[in-house]
């Protein structure tokens, strides 16, 4: 019995995405992964280690992020409802996309950048226009 094409039972949105293509290039500022270009202190290191030596791996975190967000909000004077705390930029950007942007409207992204901005707007189905930032990164 021959398998049937994954494809055919996804929508016509999700197989027009073209693949996703990792830049793989070592870089010392990496814009289009989100990261870095900064180590972590050495102070910070030995926060996250002390952290990890007593955190519970077996259960989940707490799904509303009550407490990181009593702190955020305590250290920036913001009331905690009008905060929102994601499981990192990816979901995030999935979160704004999908709550403001509807399908038709129009958003404008320059490259090289995080490609998630511009994927999760595709799976929004709004109309993505892409410019290459010019050598030397100036967009002024």
């Amino acid at each position: 019995m021959k398998t049937p094409d994954a494809a055919a039972f996804l929508s016509e949105k999700i197989n027009n995405i073209a693949e996703y293509q990792p830049n793989l290039e070592i870089l010392p500022i990496r814009l289009d992964a989100n990261e870095s270009p900064f180590p972590l202190s050495d102070a910070l290191r030995a926060d996250f280690s002390g952290y990890i030596a007593g955190a519970e791996f077996n259960r989940y975190p707490d799904p509303l992020a009550g407490d990181i967000i009593a702190e955020y909000g305590a250290a920036y004077d913001i009331p905690a409802e009008n905060l929102v705390c994601s499981n990192g930029s990816d979901e995030m950007i999935s979160i704004i996309c999908s709550s403001f942007l509807s399908k038709g409207e129009k958003a404008v992204f320059l490259r090289p950048d995080f490609s998630m901005y511009e994927f999760y707007s595709s799976l929004a189905e709004v109309d993505v226009s892409v410019y290459q930032k010019p050598d030397g990164y100036s967009i002024c």
